[in-house]
């Protein structure tokens, strides 16, 4: 969904910063974000992860139209909506596919990719449609519909929908090596 025309016509701001709120520091924070939340996901688990994550990313996102007219303060909005959004979405479901499917991770993703990107092909001109075409919600208003939907969609899926399989016990210690057999010319680790 890109905001940018219409945020620049409605504030007065130049298209530039338009662009770099609502394109390039959100696409700059999934690479930064992404290892930490991978690895607070593994710690503590994928719904502990996601529920919160779908909370804050559907508040923040309908904060977007209130911050609107300080480029500064919309641009910490949006880099913590982006945070928020990739935790709940992109950390948590690379963990369930990796878990649910560990033998068939490569199909897992790829379908996890096809529906990113149906996704955006398809949501991408319904919201252009509802930003600047006639359903005339303007920027303001599809954001404020987008954060409707997250907490209708995410913050329900990831306290219902979202499990992950009991792992089993590991009893005793794993020193990182493997003791080989004795007495046919192996030597036993030390």
């Amino acid at each position: 969904m890109t905001a940018t025309p219409s945020f620049a016509k409605d504030t007065g701001a130049a298209m530039s910063d338009g662009i770099l709120v609502f394109v390039t520091l959100p696409l700059l924070i999934g690479p930064i974000i992404l290892p930490f939340a991978g690895r607070w996901v593994d710690r503590l688990g994928a719904r502990r992860v996601a529920i919160p994550s779908a909370a804050l990313y559907a508040a923040l996102t309908a904060l977007i139209p209130v911050c609107g007219s300080s480029v500064p303060v919309l641009a910490v909005v949006l880099i913590l909506a982006s945070t928020f959004g990739f935790m709940a979405g992109l950390a948590v479901v690379f963990k369930v596919i990796s878990t649910w499917l560990p033998q068939h991770k490569g199909i897992g993703f790829a379908l996890g990719g096809l529906a990113s990107g149906v996704a955006a092909a398809v949501f991408s001109p319904v919201f252009q449609w509802l930003i600047s075409g006639g359903a005339g919600l303007g920027w303001k208003g599809a954001y404020l519909l987008v954060a409707a939907m997250i907490a209708l969609v995410a913050i329900p899926t990831a306290m219902f929908l979202i499990s992950e399989p009991t792992a089993p016990r590991v009893t005793g210690r794993f020193s990182g090596r493997l003791p080989l057999p004795s007495g046919d010319g192996y030597q036993r680790a030390a």
